[in-house]
């Protein structure tokens, strides 16, 4: 019997660490396995003996991709710890932030690290030779979510105003009506996304 194993570490165009392992014999494939890796990240440790208003700047650090979610999870386990009983508005603007975060997210990881693998392309640039309207259309939505980010939590990146209790910073109405329609006028191309992915071969 003939046994061959295949170990490829450190996969690109993820977000995370992952690997692949095959395994076979006689020429038949037994197993294959993809395994996406998330080490401990020891969020406690870094913030012991900080001050709680400092706790949720230092985590989202932690991360570039989804720091927007770090920072609304450690507020929130502070409040609880000191009981805040936080507005309806201060978790609608929480929940607006976290979408603006999903946005920059997931156009990432369908354009930039999922499509090119689907479209047997080596990276996302030959799509801008390819479909330049897809390509444009896809970091405009990035960019839709890099602005939401921006805009409630003052960077797109480690949000800044987002603390215990509320915001430090908020925008003008007319900058929520504004950000409102461009969000409707992107409705379109993300539910094309849908279809897009949805049709390609997965097999």
């Amino acid at each position: 019997m003939t046994k061959t194993a295949i170990q490829v570490d450190h996969i690109a165009r993820i977000e995370g660490h992952g690997n692949v392992h095959v395994v076979i014999e006689d020429g038949e494939v037994k197993t294959v396995e993809m395994n996406v890796v998330e080490p401990a990240r020891l969020f406690e440790s870094m913030v012991r003996g900080q001050s709680y208003k400092d706790c949720s700047y230092i985590s989202s650090r932690i991360c570039g991709i989804c720091s927007s979610s770090h920072v609304v999870t450690d507020l929130k386990a502070i409040e609880r710890v000191f009981g805040v009983e936080v507005t309806d508005r201060t978790r609608a603007l929480r929940e607006l932030l976290v979408y603006g975060s999903y946005l920059q997210n997931h156009a990432s990881h369908l354009f930039v690290f999922a499509a090119p693998d689907f479209l047997g392309m080596p990276s996302v640039f030959p799509l801008a030779q390819t479909d330049p309207e897809l390509f444009e259309q896809a970091l405009g939505l990035k960019a839709l979510g890099n602005e939401l980010c921006i805009l409630v939590g003052g960077r797109s990146i480690h949000p800044i105003t987002a603390v215990v209790g509320g915001f430090t910073h908020e925008i003008s109405a007319d900058e929520y009506l504004r950000l409102a329609e461009a969000m409707d006028a992107t409705r379109e191309f993300a539910l094309a996304s849908v279809d897009l992915f949805r049709d390609f071969d997965t097999v």
